[in-house]
């Protein structure tokens, strides 16, 4: 028999983001005994549904959003209205609306919530919120963790560990392609220095000002280039400006997916300075370990960042908020070709071992079983 999942979350692909990204690889790579389809919000006021393969995906028509949270009726219209023909629910969480809409409508499903994140920095909101969280993860069955970080680093996952598991973040090996000439032109581009490749929204807790401020330490031979957009692109270019880094740190914008993994294989280590523990496992260093780059990251109390890029093994864990040990530790990567290879070997080798969308479909695929054969 096949276990109809239903994948409650906010936003879906092309949308970006880690958890849209998992969302998409749960629907797209279905396990053996598993179909997925996904609830989430459209980026506009029109509800749609589209088809991959087999599975729908339901875009709601988001009327406004208010402190991050998409407010969509048709979310609740279509939730009550679906949510009896699904064996097992699936919430993506952070996801205030989902779980308000299983709090309103009864359900028959076992309820999976997928605890990617805490909710942080939300003030009034989240104190009216909370309690609507801590009550449906009362009614939870099972709750997952990215990390075995998060079961005990998270205060509100701490009180339900009984029911708590993790399973890893992955990525598909073959969604992620370099193309040789592509790599040749970025290498020549930057004059073939030395490449620290970072990308991520351009937003407080992703910390890219420690890493432009990190850069005022580096030598001439190194380059820094820092892909992706967000609410503080402007400010980050204009820090850029405001130090004299015009020639060591290159903003890139949004980077078409076709051409990332040909700036993870140009670039000599991949650098993610991460300073809050919003920044709850970091999707991107397993994209970097996969194409064996060596790693700098931080050290970020209650987040599973340090854990996935682990310190002297697969890169080097420099202080929180400290551009200077950020500069320090890509220093003492750049200057020894032989440990770069080591840790970008082991850094493949973890990648292999714990974060392929292979062994994320078989914990899946295990869970799906064990609770409704429990159940």
């Amino acid at each position: 028999m096949t276990i109809s999942v239903l994948q409650v979350g906010k936003f879906f692909p092309p949308e970006s983001g880690g958890i849209e990204t998992i969302t998409k690889d749960l629907v797209e790579t279905n396990g053996e005994n598993y179909h997925s389809d996904a609830l989430c919000f459209s980026s506009s006021y029109k509800t749609k549904i589209e088809y991959i393969g087999a599975a729908k995906i339901i875009r709601c028509g988001t009327l406004f959003t208010l402190a991050s949270m998409p407010f969509s009726l048709s979310y609740f219209c279509i939730f009550k209205k679906i949510r009896r023909s699904y064996d097992i629910i699936h919430l993506h969480h952070p996801n205030p609306l989902g779980v308000i809409c299983l709090l309103l409508f009864r359900y028959k499903a076992r309820l999976i919530i997928h605890w990617h994140s805490d909710i942080l920095n939300k003030g009034l909101f989240y104190k009216v919120f909370a309690p609507m969280e801590k009550a449906l993860l009362k009614k939870a069955d099972k709750i997952v963790t990215t990390s075995p970080v998060y079961i005990t680093g998270s205060p509100v996952i701490r009180q339900f560990s009984f029911k708590s598991t993790f399973i890893p973040c992955a990525i598909n090996e073959a969604s992620l392609k370099a193309d040789e000439v592509l790599v040749n032109e970025i290498k020549i581009k930057y004059k073939n220095k030395k490449i620290i490749f970072s990308l991520g929204r351009h937003v407080s807790y992703k910390g890219f000002h420690y890493l432009i401020k990190a850069a005022a330490y580096l030598k001439d031979e190194a380059v820094i280039l820092i892909g992706g957009t967000g609410p503080l692109y402007n400010f980050h270019k204009n820090l850029v400006t405001e130090l004299h880094l015009e020639e060591s740190v290159f903003l890139l914008g949004t980077i078409p997916n076709s051409n990332l993994g040909s700036y993870y294989k140009a670039c000599d280590i991949f650098c993610l300075p991460s300073c809050h523990k919003s920044e709850a496992f970091g999707i991107v260093l397993i994209e970097a370990m996969r194409f064996e780059k060596p790693v700098v990251a931080t050290n970020i109390p209650g987040s599973g960042v340090s854990w996935v890029n682990l310190d002297k093994v697969t890169g080097l864990n420099a202080e929180n908020e400290n551009p200077l040990s950020i500069a320090e530790a890509i220093i003492s990567l750049l200057s020894d070709d032989q440990l770069r290879a080591e840790y970008g070997k082991n850094a493949y080798n973890r990648y292999k071992e714990l974060f392929t969308d292979k062994q994320m479909r078989k914990s899946f695929d295990e869970l799906y079983n064990n609770l409704l054969k429990n159940g």
